[in-house]
């Protein structure tokens, strides 16, 4: 069941009529495509095998916790084709931040911001957002603070581990904050704030890595060795030996976009709403979904193979309706299916109380 023919803008997660599937404490690595795949010859990870392994125990959280939506075009109808030309240009980055303004101002608590791993081009944005459009009375800036109180933007080194005790501390304190940070950073990897930290968590673009020389040759010898014909009769080497060049780069970006959707859910009683920024996601025709988000998730929220671009592309003040729709339906059906006495959801017992900011072990 896809949300084009639910007239929804959010994939909220949909009840499978064969398997119930869990959203429950999620680890770290998530595995963006599934070993058999016809997508893809990548090997599992350990933590793929742990999720599918909860799917068949059936041990699974309500079905409202977790929402996905894409955002393909500002509230104008521009399209956010956010690579790293358009990200230097003010008017495109008024555009964007506008977006954002729009849509997390619609995910109550805590919310991180993902940006591709390049904080020049993060300090870039910070000072288009720092000014006022013309004609516009309010910046970016002025307007994220109006709407959730405290903005942090994320370090590095020691300064990242103190930019998210930043952000927890504002939202222990005051209900809000909004975090910016680049992927595989500190915040998008490695570490488990739960609950009113992380709401939502929206991921800016695709983090496909420069085409330096390096790279390139990488590549090239991926798709050389694809492309060699095995001699009669020898054995195939190893699934990831056979993974072509082109596949190669674009997973490494897509493993850094699944490494920051998992931010969101970190105990089985959590929720919140994840929402990937960028024209290809939605572009006609488009398979990124389908080819390379983590399939935990498209089963969750009901993404199927024939499922193209222009179904997930949506008015951007639908999906800002969808997005407070999802947390109000949380909320109504969570007070009217915890019996008094029991956990409510957000409340940490037990294992999960102990749960906090956990830097990665390098």
């Amino acid at each position: 069941m896809f949300c084009k023919a639910r007239g929804s803008g959010i994939l909220a997660c949909p009840r499978a009529p064969q398997r119930r599937l869990t959203a429950s404490s999620s680890p770290a690595a998530l595995s963006p495509l599934q070993p058999g795949s016809p997508r893809s010859s990548a090997p599992p990870s350990r933590a793929a095998h742990w999720r599918a392994h909860q799917c068949r125990r059936g041990t699974s959280s309500s079905p409202s916790q977790l929402g996905l939506v894409f955002v393909g075009r500002a509230s104008s109808g521009r399209e956010l084709r956010c690579v790293r030309e358009s990200m230097t240009h003010r008017a495109f980055a008024q555009a964007l931040g506008q977006t954002l303004v729009e849509l997390i101002s619609a995910i109550p608590g805590g919310v991180l911001v993902f940006f591709r791993p390049s904080r020049a081009m993060l300090d870039a944005v910070n000072r288009f957002w720092s000014d006022a459009p013309a004609g516009a009375g309010r910046s970016v800036w002025q307007a994220l603070q109006d709407s959730k109180g405290h903005l942090v933007i994320e370090g590095s080194g020691a300064d990242a581990r103190r930019a998210l005790d930043d952000h927890q501390r504002a939202v222990e304190r005051d209900g809000s904050c909004v975090f910016f940070g680049v992927y595989r950073g500190r915040a998008s990897e490695g570490i488990s704030l739960s609950d009113d930290s992380v709401r939502g968590v929206v991921c800016v673009g695709i983090p496909l890595a420069p085409l330096r020389p390096e790279v390139r040759l990488r590549r090239d010898y991926r798709n050389a060795l694809a492309q060699a014909a095995p001699a009669p009769g020898a054995p195939r080497g190893p699934a990831q030996a056979r993974l072509s060049g082109d596949d190669w780069y674009q997973l490494q970006a897509h493993r850094a976009v699944n490494q920051a959707l998992g931010r969101v859910i970190r105990h089985r009683e959590d929720y919140g709403v994840c929402a990937l920024v960028d024209w290809r996601w939605t572009a006609r025709g488009s398979l990124r979904a389908v080819r390379y988000l983590p399939l935990w998730l498209r089963q969750l929220v009901g993404i199927h193979d024939g499922v193209r671009g222009e179904n997930a592309d949506f008015a951007l003040e639908h999906v800002v309706r969808q997005v407070r729709g999802h947390f109000a339906n949380h909320l109504h059906r969570s007070s009217q299916g915890y019996a008094a006495g029991a956990d409510a959801p957000g409340v940490l017992s037990g294992e999960d109380a102990s749960r906090q900011v956990r830097p990665r072990r390098h």
